[in-house]
């Protein structure tokens, strides 16, 4: 395929699509749109609602479809995308046929969010085979961002909600094994009363964090992710330790805007007019 033109950056989005909030795909593409990146979008399943607080969400998985998109791109030789970025896909299939899709197109600058489990343990319907699609989509990756959970697991690491600095470093050099060249940043790691993300730098952990706001918002990893998708792509040169803070900086004053709504809003996902607001200050 033709290389893209260098002053144009576009980005693949493949995950969920939630139809009722702002969760997932939607905080995706509304956070790449705002800073007028390119995007393409390949929902891997359809859900009518997020998976929490509305009861068993109606699901329309996209596997055929997805093909069929991949397919039609070919015959039309769509440039390469600048960045991938992948988050939840929810089923053994799904996995693999965006490994082998990824792997196929040679899709450059990948960034995967192996959301899978939290809270000490996997999603529902979900099993040690998944865990397995993920190292794989890690290993061709540049970034990963897996939270405490998810690292224990890809890791096979007994790990802590809070986990020592000494059980991080263990746990993130185990997976150096199966992905030598992704740079993985932990999400959700608390020291004290304050929450944030840490990675290796060098032989110790770097980590970045804010104070925590009392309650359980929905959709805080889709946006991390995304938003760190945007500024690595808007500002290559910044090192890692700032790209963790201004991404953190934006979910926190996502967090802070929706804190201020009544708790039954919440699970709607976060409201994001404060969050675009300090990005476009960043990128």
């Amino acid at each position: 395929m033709e290389k893209q033109a260098s002053n144009v950056l576009s980005t693949l989005i493949i995950q969920d699509f939630t139809a009722l909030g702002q969760m997932s795909m939607t905080s995706a593409l509304t956070v790449s749109q705002s800073m007028n990146i390119l995007t393409a979008s390949l929902p891997v399943q359809m859900l009518s609602t997020q998976t929490e607080g509305f009861g068993q969400p109606h699901r329309e998985t996209m596997a055929d479809w997805m093909e069929q998109v991949w397919q039609h791109w070919d015959t039309i030789d769509i440039k390469p995308f600048t960045s991938t970025l992948i988050g939840y896909l929810g089923t053994n299939e799904l996995a693999q046929l965006v490994n082998m899709e990824i792997r196929q197109h040679r899709n450059p600058n990948l960034i995967v969010d192996p959301a899978m489990a939290d809270q000490g343990r996997l999603y529902p319907s979900l099993t040690k085979s998944y865990v397995e699609e993920m190292r794989r989509l890690m290993s061709g990756a540049q970034i990963a961002l897996p939270n405490v959970t998810e690292l224990g697991l890809l890791s096979e690491s007994d790990l802590e909600m809070t986990p020592s600095d000494d059980k991080l470093r263990q746990a993130l050099k185990r997976c150096q094994s199966f992905a030598p060249d992704c740079q993985i940043i932990v999400t959700g790691v608390k020291k004290g009363s304050a929450l944030g993300c840490a990675w290796l730098r060098g032989n110790e952990i770097g980590w970045v964090g804010k104070n925590m706001i009392k309650g359980h918002f929905f959709g805080t990893g889709d946006l991390f992710s995304a938003t760190f998708n945007v500024l690595k792509l808007r500002s290559p040169k910044l090192d890692v330790d700032q790209l963790v803070s201004e991404a953190m900086a934006v979910v926190y004053a996502a967090i802070q805007e929706t804190a201020a709504l009544p708790a039954a809003q919440w699970k709607l996902g976060l409201r994001l007019k404060d969050a675009i607001s300090l990005l476009m200050t960043f990128a």
